[in-house]
């Protein structure tokens, strides 16, 4: 492993060395500066579209539970109070 570092076509310490020169040379490049450092922090990390994302999600998930809870209240209960007053008829 050691000598197949040190065959490498470049090593660390040449890439540096021409790194420096290089930034000596031409100084600041603004083309190698990263549109990102420039983005807003809502920007970068996408939160103007994942926010609107999750909450409309938390409100279709929150009104298919309210839909699930209305089914079972009708079809559960509903059935048992109707059973509850045909037998309240007959005692009658």
């Amino acid at each position: 492993m050691s000598r197949m570092i040190a065959k490498r076509p470049n090593s660390a310490r040449e890439q540096l060395i021409r790194h420096v020169e290089f930034a000596a040379e031409f100084g600041q490049v603004p083309n190698f500066d990263p549109y990102g450092r420039k983005m807003s922090f809502i920007s970068y990390f996408m939160l103007d579209i994942i926010v609107p994302f999750i909450t409309a999600s938390a409100l279709v998930f929150a009104f298919l539970c309210y839909l699930c809870y209305r089914l079972f209240k009708k079809l559960i209960l509903g059935s048992s109070s109707r059973t509850d007053e045909q037998n309240a008829k007959k005692e009658q």
